[in-house]
This record gives structure tokens, C-alpha cells and sequence, in this order.
């Protein structure tokens, strides 16, 4: 299985000289791979590849990783100012992304030094953060529940089944409903079932030794039959909230929970997550450190046409302080022509409709845009330009699970 990285607007092709391209990280690809990834971009995945001539293949603004039926694995990474085309630091930018979209902890494995981003596959780092997550759940205690069960027993126990029991021809037995405790409950049977998924994934050693040892910890546990149903039954309460983070991967890798999951007859698995909406999810995330009072705003004001149907709903992405409105725009500002007009705009209809105090733009950090930029528009509307660092290491006050989790 091979493993071929890029980053966003990075390039795919058959020619040597494809990582010279342009200014991203791009890749050779072999012609078996390119041909399964050009049926894909065809198709289904039309949002995530576009055509650059003809044996070229453009990445668009999704991260994450794609799996192609022939074993293949495409890694595409953030696009990060003056990195060099550093892999680490691209994959730590994009770990620490969705540490803060799932609310997920610091991680024994990366903060020991023993872990290469660079060499490890994101595939193989999405298990071992599952795999951790799982190993939290087996010290702390692997729950049990009652189980309702139907069985024909020698003696009465819990409810008879009259209809069963008048039908049965082994009148000497007792068909019977009882609950029983057991370990067999939903959110079980969900890890076991992920446990199984990604031991047919992994290449990694150590990740297979540890998914084949926590099997053994839930030998007693069925295979989820429903995985549906399962889901919904998912009891997260005080007893249970350890189970919280791994039922997140969970959903990630049994129902291709991110944001686009893209499977089709080129591609056998992806976990890919538009960088718009991590970007503002993070820029999020930094508002609500510095201000009390963030809302992420769903607006209730719609512009209507002659019959009163409803057209459009402005949205700025945060209101700070209810005097600020603020837009994320993942973009990489490497000069004055890079500014959209169009997000200005868009701005100076919320300054309107709004009634606030100060509008704000908030960028990626680039090379051009180190510092705030301020700009005012009829010596009266306030525009401010911010650049956002993005997290390549990840510090955060701890939270009392997290602290938990570090101690075992």
C-alpha cells in the first residue's frame, strides 16, 4: 500500500517534474492510481479534484485522506504560508483542527516525543487516537447494561411468553422475557465493530497488536447487526461519558462521519473535511477564549420576492459582544489584490441589517498579513482585517476528563 501526500491545491500527475508545478505540495501518482482518482474527480468527487489539463489532477480546499480500491491512500494536508512544504507541521495543523472540532483531549502518543507525524499515515493516526480513546474506556471500566433476552429455560424466569409457551411442543420448558446484565450493550458493540473495521485497515504494527488486544477485552460482545440502530441507542450519561470521544471515531470511520464522506467505484473509504468549515469552527474556537459573549449566528432575517417566498438568510458566521460582526475565510492573503470584494460587501449589508459597532474579517496568517489591517468605508464603517495563527501546537486549559485521561 502506498501513501502519496499533498497539501490543498496541491497537484497529482504522472510527470516527475509535477512537484515543481506551482507553489503547493504536490505528487507523482502512479497511471493505475490516476486513472481510479480521475474517475473519481469525474464523478462523485468533483468537489474535491478538478482537471488541470490532461494528465494533471488540482486538489481543491478538502483535507484528509482517500483510499482508492486499488490500496492506494492520497493524503491532502492544509496549505500553510512559509512551511517549506513541511509535512509535520501540515499534519499537525490538521490533527489540532479536528482536536477542536470534536472537542477531543491532548493525546499521550504526541505529547511523548515518540511519535513522527511525518512518516506515521493519517489513516494510522486516526486509529491511534481511537485506539487511545478505547484504552481509556477499558481502564475506567467497560460498562455494562441490562439486556432484555428471550430463551427457553427449565425453570420460570422474569416473564412468561404465554403464546410461546401454549405453541411450544417442549411443554416441560419455560419460554420466558428477562432482562440480563451483560456487557453486550450498544456502545459496546459499536467499538467492537470499529475494532474489527480498522484491523482490516491498519498496516501499522503496533496499532493491529493493540486493536487484537482490546478485541480480547470484548470477546463476550456481539458484532453490531445494526449499526443504525446501535447509534441511536447510545446512552451517554454520567457513567458513560468516557465512552464520549471514542464513539466519536466511531462514527468517523463506520459511517464516514466527517463533513463529505465520498465513496464510489474508484474509491473504497475518505475523511474529508472542507477547510472552510474548520477554519471558522477554529476561529470560533479563539473568539470564545477572548470574549464572553460569542454567538455562532443562524439569523432569522430573510429576503422575500413578490410572493413571499424566502430567498436568502444573511448569516454573518459570528456576532461578538453584540456590537461586532465578524466572517472566517479561509484564504491566503499574499498581497492587497487577494481581498474580495465580495466579502467586503457582504460585511457592509450585515453593518445595515445588524446595527453593530465594527465589522471584522478574519484571515489564515500569511506572509503579507503579520498584523491587523484597518480599513474605513465613508469615514464611518470600521473594517478590521485580522490574521489567525493556525495551531501547529495545540495549549488549552484541561478539563477535568482530560486530566482522568492523562492519569491513566
Amino acid at each position: 500500500m502506498q501513501t502519496i501526500t499533498i497539501s490543498e491545491y496541491g497537484l497529482l500527475g504522472l510527470d516527475d517534474s509535477v512537484e515543481n508545478y506551482n507553489k503547493f505540495k504536490s505528487a507523482k501518482i502512479d497511471k493505475e492510481s490516476f486513472k481510479l482518482l480521475e474517475e473519481f474527480a469525474k464523478n462523485e468527487g468533483s468537489e474535491i479534484f478538478s482537471f488541470r489539463g490532461k494528465y494533471l489532477l488540482q486538489a481543491k480546499s478538502y483535507v484528509g485522506l482517500i483510499e482508492l480500491k486499488n490500496g492506494t491512500i492520497i493524503e491532502i494536508l492544509p496549505k500553510i504560508y512559509n512551511d517549506n512544504n513541511d509535512i509535520k507541521i501540515h499534519k499537525k495543523v490538521f490533527i489540532n483542527l479536528l482536536k477542536i472540532l470534536y472537542d477531543l483531549p491532548n493525546y499521550k502518543f504526541f505529547e511523548s516525543g515518540k511519535f513522527d507525524e511525518e512518516k506515521m499515515q493519517l489513516l494510522e493516526i486516526f486509529i491511534k487516537m481511537f485506539l487511545e480513546e478505547v484504552e481509556f474506556i477499558i481502564k475506567k471500566g467497560i460498562k455494562s447494561d441490562y439486556i432484555e433476552k428471550t430463551d427457553n429455560l427449565n425453570y420460570l424466569k422474569g416473564k412468561l411468553l404465554i403464546n410461546k409457551q401454549l405453541a411450544s411442543i417442549y411443554k416441560n420448558k419455560f419460554n420466558c422475557e428477562f432482562d440480563e446484565y451483560h456487557l453486550n450493550r450498544s456502545e459496546n458493540r459499536l467499538l467492537k465493530t470499529t475494532l474489527k473495521y480498522i484491523l482490516n485497515k491498519s498496516t501499522n504494527f503496533k496499532n493491529k497488536n493493540q486493536i487484537r488486544l482490546y478485541l480480547e477485552h470484548l470477546y463476550e460482545v456481539e458484532l453490531s447487526k445494526n449499526i443504525e440502530s446501535d447509534f441511536r441507542n447510545i446512552k451517554i450519561n454520567r457513567g458513560t461519558n468516557h465512552y464520549k470521544n471514542a464513539l466519536t471515531w466511531a462514527k468517523i470511520f463506520l459511517k464516514g462521519n466527517s463533513f463529505s464522506s465520498f465513496i464510489g467505484s474508484s474509491v473504497a473509504f475518505s475523511i474529508l473535511y472542507p477547510m472552510e468549515q474548520l477554519f471558522e469552527n477554529y476561529v470560533g474556537y479563539i473568539l470564545k477564549k477572548e470574549h464572553k459573549n460569542v454567538k455562532i449566528q443562524k439569523s432569522k432575517l430573510f429576503m422575500k420576492d413578490e410572493n413571499n417566498k424566502r430567498l436568502l438568510s444573511p448569516r454573518p458566521d459570528f456576532i461578538i459582544n453584540d456590537n461586532i460582526i465578524a466572517d472566517a475565510k479561509w484564504k491566503i492573503i499574499d498581497s492587497q489584490n487577494d481581498f474580495s470584494e465580495k466579502d467586503f460587501y457582504q460585511l457592509f449589508v450585515y453593518y445595515h441589517l445588524f446595527n453593530v459597532n465594527e465589522l471584522r474579517l478574519y484571515y489564515p496568517k500569511s506572509e503579507y498579513l503579520q498584523k491587523e489591517k484597518k480599513f474605513t468605508y465613508l469615514d464611518k464603517i470600521n473594517l478590521n482585517i485580522i490574521p489567525i495563527e493556525l495551531p501547529i501546537s495545540l495549549l488549552h486549559k484541561k478539563t477535568s476528563d482530560e486530566e482522568d485521561y492523562k492519569k491513566v
